[in-house]
């Protein structure tokens, strides 16, 4: 609009009536019919009146069924207007004229209709931090919904975002008692998703949420749950006030609701038995539970109720479901793995003649066929998980999941880079070679490449393989090289033409680089195999490479079972330590190990494979290298954690899960957020299974 005509400004009464003609037409529910009643008043509008018809366009919108993401409404030439004269009468609004109320109506308006002028939005912050002393909670509560979602939506610049979270933090801190549970909700809700953690003002929100728990609905309890988990700020008394006000009315919750909450509990190690017994006994008739959904229920269980039977039943339970619905749109490669690798988690027993469940083998089976066509899609990750969990279980027609990582490993072995292979490494060495002969020709493979790189990559990649590796442990990198090419050779040496995976070659650009270095294939070669103290091959990458765990002083009381969670030392805090500070200790481990999870104790050891030791004594090079001082002969075990496979020291049967999955145990990694499959963070050191 012109200068001149905003100077000819109509009475107040006829911006009264303006506001009336605009509500009455949003009550009518068309939406043709609305945005003509907008073009037709538009120029004689004010702010308050631009307010209400964006606002009420949103609603119009969602009320008849037509997303603006997937309707043409965003680029409507009166929507496009609409937003033009926003933006005139923000730029020339005092501080008398830019309302709180009006700015909370146009944020939720935009946001609701992805409307993400950068120009706009950056006005509407300015003037919201100008007048956030003004703002009843309400409002303010719509206006943090409103930036959260348009910076995780439509991709509004954090230095847009960052300046309206930070003014309102303080301001919400310090009133926590004036605002209700469900603007409470929404705050930290669009705190997490912005990515704009603040541990203090969470734990404010806490205090003021758990005394006003008892007034919210199912998704306010959820986005709760899921907004501390996402935040990582571990709040046990509010969780255990959510859990209690959810579970008397689970019947209640919609499917992704429940989905929610349950990550939200696993991701903070939180155990609520009532709560976990309801979501067993309601989830098999749950109604819209999708892909996602399905997973995150197994995951959850698998997780925090080890060897439980509420468990087993729930699990059970979903499984038939999942694998009907591997072929919704909405599964993904990353999903199906993880779901693999709970599953085999939970179902793993260490006894070979323990059958596993016709649920369980259906699904692997059904994976097989599902994953074998988008085996070019998957990470190293997902090969990863699907190895390990077909190793632990061995379940019957999931021996097509081996197959599906060889080959992949096959076609990429030139191009993966060093910290690829080594949990592949690792992964492939769980494996049995009576029940998969073909996993000493894969590790063999891998190996030898990476010796191949050890001497002439850069040290950029030299410590991203240190990160995943035992690479800190050792002397040199002559020393990393020769325990690769033993492990290479004792892998030929066992079954040399077993493995369809080619024998690596070296680079030209490797041999140039190395000079004098012997870069040539490890067939054949003669090198002094070292010797560990374990049946095979196979333990010593997985008992080399693992930190040192202790149980942590935290317990918790399941089923009358107390369980002791196991923590993360750190190098700095041990005297033996080679390295320095915030470096994990890597001993040779000088015991026997399965892969079950059970603890083996000395003297009388179980060899964990039938097949003869296949290394000799070590180098004092290679074994000074490896961890300077062995730790002296203990009681361990093997168990795979959160992903993870870990090394630590046995104490007692009844106060450590032998599943290795403690309902207490310190997070290493969380679950994939609801609604995502972002990859996880990295945890500590071990193999990422």
């Amino acid at each position: 609009m012109a200068p001149s005509q905003r100077s000819q400004r109509p009475p107040r009464t006829q911006y009264a009536t303006t506001n009336a003609r605009i509500v009455e037409a949003a009550g009518q529910g068309n939406l043709e019919h609305f945005i003509a009643v907008v073009d037709q008043h538009l120029p004689a509008m004010n702010l308050v009146n631009l307010a209400t018809a964006v606002h009420r366009l949103a609603k119009v919108a969602a009320a008849c069924g037509q997303p603006a993401s997937a309707s043409g409404l965003p680029r409507h030439a009166v929507v496009c207007k609409l937003q033009e004269e926003l933006q005139a009468r923000l730029e020339g609004a005092t501080h008398r004229e830019a309302h709180a109320q009006s700015l909370s109506n146009v944020a939720w308006g935009l946001a609701t209709l992805h409307l993400a002028p950068e120009g706009l939005w950056r006005l509407i912050a300015t003037l919201s931090v100008r007048s956030a002393a003004n703002f009843k909670p309400f409002e303010l509560a719509m206006l943090m919904w409103a930036f959260a979602k348009v910076s995780c939506d439509c991709k509004v610049p954090v230095a847009v975002v960052k300046p309206v979270f930070e003014a309102f933090a303080c301001h919400v801190a310090g009133a926590t008692e004036r605002f209700s549970f469900r603007s409470l909700a929404t705050i930290s809700w669009a705190f997490a998703t912005a990515r704009q953690h603040d541990a203090r003002l969470f734990v404010v929100l806490a205090a003021g949420m758990r005394a006003s728990v008892a007034e919210a609905n199912p998704q306010e309890l959820a986005n709760s749950a899921w907004a501390f988990a996402t935040a990582k700020v571990h709040d046990p008394g509010l969780f255990t006030r959510l859990a209690d006000a959810a579970h008397p009315r689970l019947d209640q919750f919609k499917a992704q609701e429940v989905s929610n909450i349950l990550w939200a509990f696993a991701s903070n190690k939180f155990f609520h038995k009532e709560f976990y017994l309801r979501v067993a006994a309601t989830v098999g008739r749950m109604e819209g539970l999708r892909f996602q959904h399905l997973t995150t229920v197994i995951c959850a269980f698998a997780g925090m109720c080890p060897r439980q039977p509420m468990a087993r039943s729930a699990i059970l339970g979903v499984l038939p479901r999942l694998a009907a619905r591997l072929d919704e749109a909405s599964a993904r490669p990353q999903e199906v793995c993880v779901a693999l690798l709970s599953v085999a988690k939970f179902f793993n027993r260490g006894d070979a003649a323990k059958r596993v469940p016709a649920e369980v083998g259906a699904f692997f089976a059904g994976a097989v066929a599902w994953l074998s066509v988008r085996a070019g899609g998957l990470s190293v990750q997902s090969l990863c998980n699907i190895v390990c969990a077909q190793a632990m279980v061995c379940a019957p027609g999931g021996e097509g999941l081996l197959r599906v990582a060889q080959g992949e490993v096959s076609e990429r072995l030139h191009d993966l880079e060093s910290a690829a292979m080594w949990p592949l490494l690792r992964a492939f060495s769980m494996c049995a070679e009576p029940e998969w002969p073909d996993a000493g020709g894969v590790v063999q493979a891998l190996a030898g490449r990476l010796a191949e790189r050890v001497l002439v990559c850069s040290d950029r990649e030299l410590q991203a393989l240190a990160a995943d590796s035992p690479m800190d442990a050792w002397s040199s990198r002559e020393d990393l090289r020769e325990f690769f090419l033993s492990v290479a050779v004792s892998k030929g040496a066992e079954s040399p033409e077993s493995s369809d995976v080619p024998q690596a070659q070296p680079h030209a650009s490797y041999g140039a680089e190395a000079g004098s270095a012997d870069c040539r294939t490890t067939s054949g070669a003669r090198f002094e195999q070292p010797s560990w103290c374990v049946g095979d091959t196979a333990q010593a990458f997985m008992l080399l490479g693992q930190p040192d765990f202790s149980p942590a002083p935290v317990r918790s009381d399941i089923d009358g079972q107390t369980v002791a969670a196991p923590c993360h030392n750190q190098a700095g805090g041990v005297a033996c330590a080679p390295i320095g500070e915030g470096y994990a200790v890597f001993h040779v481990v000088g015991a026997f190990c399965d892969m079950s999870g059970r603890p083996l104790v000395p003297p009388a050891p179980l060899a964990p494979s039938s097949s003869p030791p296949a290394s000799g004594p070590p180098t004092p090079a290679l074994a000074a290298g490896a961890a300077g001082k062995c730790k002296p002969d203990g009681q361990w075990r093997c168990s795979v954690k959160n992903s993870f496979i870990h090394v630590e020291p046995f104490e007692d049967a009844s106060t450590v899960d032998s599943d290795g999955d403690s309902s207490t145990a310190t997070p290493r990694r969380a679950l994939s957020a609801p609604g995502s499959c972002a990859a996880s963070p990295r945890g500590p050191r071990g193999l990422r299974a």
